[in-house]
């Protein structure tokens, strides 16, 4: 059973790697915490990789292997995790818009690409020019 409760006192806490100190009126306790370490880096892409150049790829990746153009930003995050397991799903998501300049927030995004034109809410397609063969995918998928 856990009470809480708090009690206003004067001390110090110092924090050293893994060891927690406190000293509360000249009395000193130390306990070992092992902190979990977290990467202070953001998604690592392959050197010369730009989280734009991934998102192209996986656009490219998902129109080959399902024949369809039309695509959600989750949709294509699943294909570029498989190549790229550490990409952050909100920075992934944020550049589908960034590269997208039909959709109503691409103006707080300063890319300047134009890969995907939006088709509906969280429906995107590979614009033409980008499509790995032009001829391979009619306007509408399978159609």
């Amino acid at each position: 059973m856990e009470i809480p409760f708090s009690i206003p006192i004067t001390g110090v806490i110092n924090l050293d790697g893994d060891t927690v100190t406190i000293t509360v009126r000249g009395a000193e306790t130390k306990v070992d915490v092992p902190f979990p370490t977290f990467s202070t880096q953001y998604s690592r892409l392959e050197p010369g990789k730009s989280m734009d150049s991934v998102i192209l790829e996986a656009a490219r990746e998902y129109i080959k292997t399902y024949n369809e153009n039309r695509f959600t930003g989750p949709d294509l995050f699943a294909v570029a995790l498989d190549k790229n397991s550490r990409l952050n799903r909100r920075s992934f998501l944020s550049r589908v818009v960034a590269v997208t300049p039909n959709h109503p927030s691409y103006h707080h995004f300063a890319s300047g690409k134009d890969y995907f034109k939006r088709i509906d809410k969280g429906v995107y397609e590979l614009n033409d020019r980008y499509k790995p063969n032009p001829n391979l995918i009619s306007e509408y998928g399978n159609e």
